[in-house]
């Protein structure tokens, strides 16, 4: 119900610009800092919402949880991202990876989500790390290039380059250029993380199980 707020309120404040463009740019953005930026804040800083004597359990169910959220997530921007196709006269290849993209990355923050409420113990410090790792994926590349300021230095790990390239308006827009590879590699990466997120926590489950079941005589 939050995430519908955050997009309704984010397309009324695009409404007040005039250009097509700058809009469907903003609502993209608006929307992108709300499942990238604003849900991690909030689930992190949330209590664990299982309770239960089985740790094990409690970190498998956290972690499922977080997953559904965002298959949830990324269906509700699907319901924005395709009638905007229609507002800014953007080609469907451009609506395609555009939601790829937003799959791609905000697995990559599911993932640092996941680990950070999926913890049995230290999960104060988990969340912080997490959180902290959120956002160095979208503001550590920006800033280097901002201080170094190199020839050409095109962004690999922060998304915003991509954004730009995928909502460019019908007149500007060239191409997808390296955009799939890079949100290719990003999803990549993020799926990756979350085998290994899923292997770690049956594991220590199993662990746990073993050591609460007694041994017989």
């Amino acid at each position: 119900m939050g995430w519908c707020v955050w997009l309704i309120a984010s397309w009324a404040l695009a409404l007040s610009i005039r250009s097509v463009a700058g809009a469907s740019r903003l609502m993209v953005y608006a929307a992108w800092v709300g499942l990238m930026l604003v849900w991690p804040t909030i689930e992190l800083s949330l209590s664990p919402s299982v309770q239960r004597s089985d740790e094990g359990t409690c970190r498998g169910v956290s972690v499922v949880w977080v997953l559904s959220q965002w298959v949830s997530l990324n269906a509700v921007f699907q319901v924005v991202a395709w009638p905007m196709r229609l507002y800014a006269g953007w080609d469907i290849d451009q609506t395609i990876w555009l939601t790829v993209a937003t799959a791609a990355w905000s697995l990559v923050v599911a993932l640092a989500v996941g680990w950070g409420v999926g913890a049995r113990v230290g999960r104060s410090v988990r969340a912080v790390l997490a959180m902290v790792f959120v956002v160095l994926v979208f503001f550590a590349e920006p800033m280097v290039i901002a201080l170094l300021q190199p020839t050409h230095w095109p962004m690999r790990i922060a998304p915003w380059e991509v954004l730009w390239q995928l909502t460019r308006e019908p007149a500007d827009y060239a191409g997808l250029g390296q955009a799939p590879v890079t949100i290719l590699c990003v999803g990549a990466a993020g799926a990756l993380g979350w085998c290994v997120l899923w292997i770690a926590q049956f594991a220590g489950h199993g662990v746990v199980s073993t050591q609460a079941t007694p041994h017989a005589d």
